[in-house]
């Protein structure tokens, strides 16, 4: 088997790939945000907020300080909000569902550009008839 240069950009993309599989999360609602980050075993490191006017963003290292929730937002450093301007709290879980659907996607993808390679090659190949001096065409 030989490496070419383009079998090395193929594997190295797939690995890329496979190291962001965990990314695949979605975001699941908590009614009571102050009880629930009290409860979690650890804390939360990756939430999204919607405020009672509308505003939405996203917060890491999620904790409650008194009537507060506080956490790093993007751009913005520390910050504090309170709790009862907080209309929608939503937490960033892993969701095992998407993240088989992509690998059964990828591997789909991969077997259909493999199989039209294989077919494409098949075809490929020339062969010469030698007719001798019978004069057709």
């Amino acid at each position: 088997m030989r490496i070419t240069r383009l079998t090395v950009i193929r594997w190295t993309a797939a690995m890329v790939l496979a190291a962001s599989l965990p990314a695949c999360t979605s975001y699941h609602v908590l009614a009571d945000p102050a009880a629930a980050i009290a409860a979690a075993p650890k804390p939360i490191d990756k939430a999204r907020v919607t405020l009672v006017n509308g505003q939405r963003f996203e917060m890491r290292k999620v904790r409650i300080d008194g009537d507060s929730l506080r956490g790093t937002g993007y751009g913005v450093g520390e910050r504090g909000i309170a709790l009862a301007d907080i209309k929608k709290f939503e937490v960033s879980k892993a969701s095992p569902g998407k993240t088989v659907a992509l690998v059964l996607g990828i591997g789909a993808v991969a077997g259909l550009i493999a199989s039209a390679v294989a077919m494409a090659s098949l075809g490929s190949e020339s062969c010469t008839i030698d007719t001798g001096d019978a004069g057709y065409y």
